[in-house]
């Protein structure tokens, strides 16, 4: 009885967490439209101090991958300074919605809109009641706000990798000869290039029909994307 009461309690909890969501959205949303508008400049400057200070060479490891990484930095940044400032205006609209529902209890009364009647059971159909339109809205909010970070955390991923990739060159050519670093390097690009590769088409041939209901391939398949 104890733990059934202690479950109740942690779903109201969640309950009042989800429907009060919409504040920390706009907190966030406002303080990621500021941070990604900001960042850019401090991302080429960055990259700048890189090529005057540290770029040794101009291979393909030394300028193009550093390269690389800025412009999807860029590219992440950009997409999700629009993303936010989208979901920031659609949740300040929901919020209008919520104070104009608290004046309003009735709703829209379409019979007493001046237009035809076609219109008006166009915009019935379309709008429909007053919680309809705001559900509609509080969910185009939440779906925007999640897609932002889902995004972040692939942009997150994709940099971690990079990352690694770059650390694992550039530390070798330190204690190397050049003869030995260019034999490393190839090896280190075409194994890297095949392990890409070899994911993306062993994660799809797993889902095909004749290997997905398999339990051993069921399990194979979800560690490998798992994990990666």
């Amino acid at each position: 009885k104890l733990s059934q009461k202690e479950n109740k309690q942690d779903n109201s909890w969640l309950q009042r967490v989800s429907e009060q969501s919409w504040e920390p959205e706009l907190l966030i949303s406002g303080l990621a439209v500021y941070a990604t508008l900001q960042l850019p400049d401090f991302v080429r400057k960055f990259y700048q101090n890189y090529q005057f200070n540290f770029q040794a060479d101009t291979g393909v490891v030394d300028e193009l991958l550093p390269l690389m990484v800025v412009a999807v930095m860029l590219m992440a940044l950009q997409v999700l300074s629009v993303a936010f400032i989208f979901h920031f205006v659609v949740r300040a609209f929901w919020v209008g919605l919520v104070g104009l529902n608290s004046v309003f209890k009735n709703g829209i009364n379409y019979e007493k809109l001046e237009y035809s009647e076609i219109y008006k059971s166009e915009m019935k159909k379309r709008i429909g009641n007053k919680d309809d339109f705001l559900l509609a809205t509080d969910r185009l909010a939440s779906l925007v706000f999640s897609q932002a970070f889902l995004f972040v955390f692939y942009m997150i991923g994709i940099g971690f990798l990079y990352l690694v990739f770059f650390v694992l060159i550039n530390v070798v050519k330190l204690v190397v000869s050049e003869e030995v670093f260019d034999l490393y390097s190839k090896i280190i690009l075409t194994v890297s290039f095949i392990a890409i590769i070899g994911v993306a088409v062993v994660s799809v041939v797993l889902n095909l029909k004749r290997f997905r209901n398999i339990e051993r391939y069921a399990k194979l398949h979800f560690k490998l994307n798992w994990y990666v």
